[in-house]
């Protein structure tokens, strides 16, 4: 990863970096350390929670690739590539999918509190994370408000990395 890559993912990422053991994101935002290998690793699982939410939300809107690829002023198939999770879209694209799908871009990159929460558990325990009440709250405030399944992601995530 490019240094000027690190400086354009870390801050739609630093909470995925935050949960992996040796990775501190200061008050600003701003990288203090962490290895190439735990940025690869939340470059990776945030990808993983962007294409199954795009995908999520897409389904949710009743939405065509094609119809966000004229929204967002990219070719379908580069839609089609963000769905498969070949291509990550840069910070302006990924904001402006957030903005028409009115989530907030955390929510787009798994970096909202609940997923926070998941990946964190399944990276220590390798295993399903256990819904205690401070989960359950969040989830039902999550689906409440985004109306998509959140532990989609996670659960893909696990299959894919744990």
């Amino acid at each position: 990863v490019t240094r000027a890559k690190k400086k354009l993912y870390i801050g739609h990422i630093a909470p995925l970096i935050e949960s992996l053991k040796g990775g501190f994101i200061n008050w600003k935002g701003v990288l203090l350390i962490v290895t190439n290998e735990q940025l690869n690793q939340a470059l990776y699982l945030s990808k993983i929670v962007f294409k199954v939410r795009l995908r999520q939300l897409m389904d949710r809107d009743h939405l065509l690739q094609k119809e966000l690829a004229s929204v967002i002023d990219v070719s379908p198939i580069l839609i089609s590539k963000y769905v498969s999770g070949t291509v990550f879209p840069r910070y302006k694209k990924l904001y402006m999918i957030a903005a028409y799908f009115s989530v907030p871009l955390e929510v787009l990159v798994g970096q909202d509190e609940l997923t926070a929460l998941y990946l964190k558990e399944l990276q220590q325990a390798n295993s399903v994370p256990k819904l205690d009440n401070l989960k359950a709250s969040l989830l039902n405030q999550f689906v409440d408000a985004y109306k998509i399944d959140p532990i989609l992601a996670v659960n893909e995530c696990r299959e894919n990395i744990y």
